[in-house]
């Protein structure tokens, strides 16, 4: 082994034990703290799924029709801190890695950093109310033009696949309203997952939007593909 190697090596030791002597497990779940203890609090080690096309792909939207301004809705989904965004029951802010300070914030810290491209974002999703399982995904693209923010999964799930959240104004008789778009591509290695997966990842969508409302004191209208269709929102 040559001295560059050996120098390289030391120093990915150094900096994982540094962010892991600035990492702080307070507040977070045990089944969490375990998947980052497994990896070594080495976030440069993760990367996104791979999402290589084939029939085994599935697709899934779900729509919400909300009366606010686009431009005032966007900033209500990437001006904040992320721990805002998700509150249970189903679906909790664990943590962020923020790849531009090379820090990972818990929930329980209070300056978290407001949504940016990078970072990998820890959820403790619940199932049933019993079972949790940490997952994860990056943040790939904020568009501010196009409002649009998408995030992949992380290659540290069972499941791979990305979510793309597109706002979409839209003209009515009674003023401008808001449309959004929340669609998934998913893979599963499992059958049953990919069979379950769609239940569990509405209830988990609806939670999320709803939060968002519910935190900036608008409703909003809830609406499978299928409906959305019916209502004349999408082609």
């Amino acid at each position: 082994m040559t001295i560059r190697k050996i120098l390289k090596r030391l120093l990915m030791l150094f900096l994982s034990l540094l962010i892991l002597s600035c990492a702080s497990t307070e507040g977070l779940h045990k089944n969490t703290t375990e998947l980052l203890e497994e990896m070594d609090w080495r976030f440069d080690t993760i990367s996104i799924s791979e999402m290589k096309a084939s029939a085994d792909i599935q697709v899934h939207d779900r729509y919400y029709l909300v009366d606010e301004a686009t431009e005032a809705l966007w900033s209500r989904y990437v001006d904040v801190d992320p721990s805002s965004l998700w509150k249970g029951p189903m679906l909790n802010f664990e943590g962020v890695y923020n790849p531009l300070d090379e820090t990972f914030y818990t929930k329980t810290d209070a300056d978290v950093p407001v949504l940016s491209e990078g970072q990998i974002v820890f959820l403790d999703l619940v199932i049933e109310h019993m079972l949790h399982h940490p997952t994860s995904f990056m943040i790939t693209d904020i568009d501010n033009v196009q409002h649009q923010l998408v995030f992949n999964y992380t290659d540290i799930n069972t499941a791979s696949g990305k979510q793309q959240i597109s706002l979409i104004e839209m003209e009515f008789e009674d003023g401008n309203k808001t449309l959004i778009r929340h669609r998934a591509w998913y893979r599963n290695e499992s059958g049953l997952r990919n069979r379950l997966y769609p239940v569990y990842h509405e209830q988990a969508l609806d939670e999320f939007h709803q939060r968002v409302a519910k935190t900036n004191g608008y409703s909003l209208k809830i609406y499978s593909a299928k409906n959305a269709q019916k209502k004349g929102l999408i082609p």
